[in-house]
Formats: C-alpha cells, sequence, structure tokens
C-alpha cells in the first residue's frame, strides 16, 4: 500500500511542477523576449566581431563640417568576441564593450592608457565613439557610425591596408603586357606574339612573369621610383624561336620605373641602356 502511496504522490508532485512551469512562462513574456532579443544580438554581432575599422573622417550636422584625421591610419577599432572592443589612436590604447540590437550601437565603458599628446585628436575619436547611436555595414567593408551629432566613417583594416598599399605601390593589382624594349643602339625588339608576355606583382613583394614559353617568377625590390628584379626562376620548357631569353636579360637590368598618364608602364635599364614598355 506504501508503495501505491508513494508513486501516486510522485505523479502528483510531476503534474504539478509541470503546470507550474507553464505558468511561470505564460506571466512572463518578458523572458521569452529577452531570449529572442539575445538571439537577435548574437546573429547582428557576428557582422562585426573579428573585424577591425580604421577611422577615415565625420561629418557634423550642425554645421556640415568634415573633420578628417591628421594621422590618417592611427585610428581604430576593433570589435572582438564577447562584446569587446579594442581602440586605438595616435596617443593611447582604450578597451570597453559593445551593445548591438538590430541596427543601434552602444559603446561604452572605455579604459584607456593616459598618455598625454597634445596634437593628438584622441579626445574627439573617444567622444564619437562613446556618442554612437546607430551603425550600417556594407559589402565594401565600409562601417558608417551614426553618432549623436553626425556620423564617423570607418573603413574595415584590411580593405584599407590594401587601397594603402595600392597608393604605396601602384605597381599593385595590374597584369602588365609587354609592347616593346628599345635599346640604347636605336634598336626596337618587338613581341612576336603579342599579348604572350605578362607581367604581374603582387602586395608580398613577388612577382610573376608568363612569356611564350615558360611561367617565371621570383622577388622585386621596390623603392619610390627605384625597381629592381631578383632570384628568378622558370619552368624549362623548350620553346624554338622564344624571346623568353633575351627579355629575362633586359628585365634583369631593370632599375627604376615610370608609370605614364595612359597608364603605360616604362622599366628603365641601367646606364641608360634601354627601356622596355608595357600597357
Amino acid at each position: 500500500m506504501n508503495r501505491y502511496f508513494y508513486f501516486f504522490l510522485t505523479c502528483i508532485l510531476v503534474v504539478v511542477i509541470s503546470v507550474g512551469f507553464y505558468v511561470f512562462n505564460f506571466f512572463n513574456p518578458e523572458k521569452n523576449q529577452k531570449n529572442n532579443n539575445s538571439e537577435k544580438i548574437v546573429k547582428i554581432k557576428n557582422l562585426l566581431e573579428g573585424k577591425e575599422f580604421v577611422w577615415v573622417n565625420s561629418e557634423l550636422n550642425f554645421n556640415k563640417e568634415t573633420i578628417t584625421p591628421i594621422k590618417k591610419d592611427a585610428y581604430s577599432i576593433k570589435f572582438e568576441s564577447d562584446f569587446k572592443v579594442k581602440i586605438s589612436t595616435d596617443c593611447n590604447n582604450g578597451f570597453g564593450e559593445y551593445e548591438l540590437k538590430e541596427n543601434k550601437l552602444k559603446i561604452g565603458n572605455i579604459t584607456s592608457t593616459e598618455k598625454y599628446c597634445p596634437d593628438s585628436q584622441e579626445g574627439i575619436f573617444y567622444n564619437e565613439l562613446i556618442s554612437a547611436e546607430n551603425f550600417n555595414l556594407d559589402s565594401n567593408g565600409n562601417l558608417v557610425i551614426n553618432f549623436l551629432i553626425g556620423d564617423m566613417f570607418l573603413k574595415e583594416r584590411n580593405s584599407f591596408e590594401q587601397v594603402k598599399s595600392a597608393v604605396i605601390n601602384p605597381l599593385i593589382g595590374k597584369e602588365y603586357s609587354w609592347l616593346r624594349t628599345e635599346l640604347k643602339n636605336n634598336k626596337v625588339i618587338l613581341p612576336i606574339m603579342q599579348g604572350k608576355f605578362k607581367l604581374t606583382f603582387s602586395e608580398d613583394m613577388k612577382f610573376t612573369l608568363v612569356t611564350d614559353c615558360n611561367t617565371n617568377g621570383g622577388m622585386y625590390v621596390v623603392n619610390e621610383k627605384n625597381l629592381t628584379f631578383t632570384e628568378i626562376i622558370a619552368t624549362r620548357m623548350y620553346c624554338e624561336k622564344s624571346q623568353e631569353e633575351v627579355f629575362i636579360r633586359d628585365l634583369q637590368k631593370t632599375s627604376s620605373y615610370e608609370i605614364l598618364p595612359d597608364e603605360t608602364l616604362i622599366l628603365n635599364m641601367v646606364d641608360n641602356s634601354g627601356r622596355i614598355y608595357f600597357r
């Protein structure tokens, strides 16, 4: 009899607990809403998490003034995991937190090192960040933060570095085709097969050269307008009547370069012994 009594009592307790849990959730919609909001926050967070953005400029609403950082690559904000941010300026480094909800953005609880830099725009940068209200992120890596009295424009660090590298080294990002070589003795060498000789430069200071016979590659050194090619290696296919050997011999004599307004690339050989033209 005791066994049936305890079994019956256990069943009653299970029913009471289940009903109580249902009633609690029914009369506490805020908890469910909070859970839904957390899911949205995580989804939005992934758009910024792990990305670092560089401050490009800011535009103020009340007088249409544009504020541009004097040191253009010195101000950045990185959105890390667990809703943490890391901030860098031309003077100090800071840490803080951020919150996301739909397109709303809030940055706060910022602590920073305390080095004094009289000409820094750090105060402007920090004030705009902590005044953040909304944000927009596009497919090109541009981040716009709408703060209390204006808009802050930032570019993703990777995108910014690519633009910066392209400005410093304009050779990157284009494939150049050999047009002709003009030697000091007025001899002109034209490619027998047009479009076969292709020269490209990469950001890691490597170059690739495709000829009428083999694929070549190596390293290059560029400093302002000075340019040299080193450590050239190639596949070893033999091609009768190929111009590859003569072309590479001249290429190795390169000492400087220039790019004309029509995007023609000219490689100048040492001792003014000749010029190689590409486009």
